[in-house]
């Protein structure tokens, strides 16, 4: 994991001290990096980037209006930029693919997913694709797939459980098991989720799928219940000295196994990927 360092102030100052680092700014192409994702600026680690075979699986949270759709596609656009160091890049919206079908046509890498029937069947062939390459990890005594990342987006988990009773019984059965089969087991065989909701709590997503995302995201979120069923507790919150109720667009809680930041995401137009793809034509993404 790159990650640039700043000069440290004590942890416990940062809620005091944190407003005038964290002005909301908008993303450059420039900012961009071969087999990096750019979270954003963090006030313990400057520019926090995470390499493609070091992602885990995240949980991104955050009410309506607290930017965390821009963020999802600041996320993406790096994504895109890497496409063809990845195998596959999979967008799940199954409130009718509005978020992502824009990027369907930049690449066949790009797959998007608009329905709970067409999840089913992309969660089987995942399903068989993890036990596909733990078998070659086997063979070549790998602990962690060290080729090309699957990286699957689904936006707002609780359309999901609005759409599952569309399944047969038994489907329906399925599709939730070969969720927590995924998230439990996939992470070393190169294929990662990052699962994003308004709502962190249980009446949203089950209690066992939100464990196995190890990564949490938490934007601004007013709800006491849900800010510490996606932190596991107040801790963090008070560390840092900050109220999540209260951040403003894009800033966010980053709580992963390396990272513990306060972080500002960067402002991302929705068409930004043109911008890079032209200034890289010659380089960049194939279809």
């Amino acid at each position: 994991m790159k990650i640039h360092k700043i000069n440290r102030l004590p942890f416990n100052k940062i809620g005091l001290m944190y407003k005038e680092p964290f002005n909301l700014y908008t993303f450059n192409y420039k900012q961009l990096k071969k087999d990096y994702v750019f979270f954003g600026n963090g006030f313990k680690h400057k520019e926090i980037y995470i390499k493609l075979n070091e992602l885990t699986h995240y949980f991104i949270v955050g009410q309506s209006g607290s930017g965390k759709s821009v963020f999802q596609n600041l996320l993406i656009n790096n994504l895109i930029y890497n496409i063809n160091n990845l195998d596959k890049l999979i967008l799940v919206d199954l409130k009718g693919g509005v978020e992502f079908l824009q990027y369907k046509p930049i690449s066949k890498k790009i797959i998007v997913i608009d329905s709970i029937t067409k999840l089913n069947n992309l969660l089987n062939k995942l399903v068989e694709e993890m036990e596909k390459r733990y078998k070659i990890m086997v063979n070549k005594g790998l602990k962690n797939w060290n080729d090309k990342q699957i990286i699957i987006f689904i936006d707002e988990y609780a359309s999901i459980k609005d759409q599952e009773n569309l399944l047969e019984k038994d489907e329906k059965k399925e599709l939730n098991l070969n969720l927590r089969t995924l998230l439990a087991k996939a992470r070393a065989s190169g294929i990662k989720f990052f699962v994003a909701t308004q709502k962190g709590t249980s009446d949203s997503i089950d209690t066992t799928i939100r464990e196995n995302l190890q990564t949490k995201i938490l934007l601004r979120t007013i709800s006491k219940d849900g800010q510490r069923a996606v932190l596991g507790g107040n801790e963090i919150i008070e560390e840092l000295g900050v109220n999540p109720a209260n951040f403003s667009k894009g800033r966010f809680i980053f709580y992963g196994e390396v990272v513990q930041d306060l972080v500002q995401s960067p402002f991302v137009e929705d068409d930004f990927y043109k911008v890079f793809l032209k200034q890289n034509e010659k380089k960049g993404v194939k279809k």
